[in-house]
């Protein structure tokens, strides 16, 4: 953030880091993100659906969506 408000712009890295750093700046929320050689499987970037549930990792605390606050 204080990069883009001193003007220098965001450092380009790659398609995905790009994506959620700018989603970082325009909501001025942080983004975590993993290293994508650890992950197996498909990886599909969506909207939430209202009613989701989500489970963060290393978390036991299930997370229930709720699209109304936005």
């Amino acid at each position: 953030m204080r990069r883009v408000i001193g003007g220098q712009g965001l450092w380009q890295v790659s398609s995905v880091v790009d994506l959620y750093n700018c989603v970082s700046v325009l909501t001025l929320l942080s983004i975590g993100a993993y290293d994508l050689r650890k992950i197996r499987g498909d990886i599909h970037l969506r909207y939430g659906h209202n009613g989701e549930v989500f489970l963060p990792l290393s978390s036991q605390e299930v997370i229930s969506s709720s699209l109304n606050h936005l």
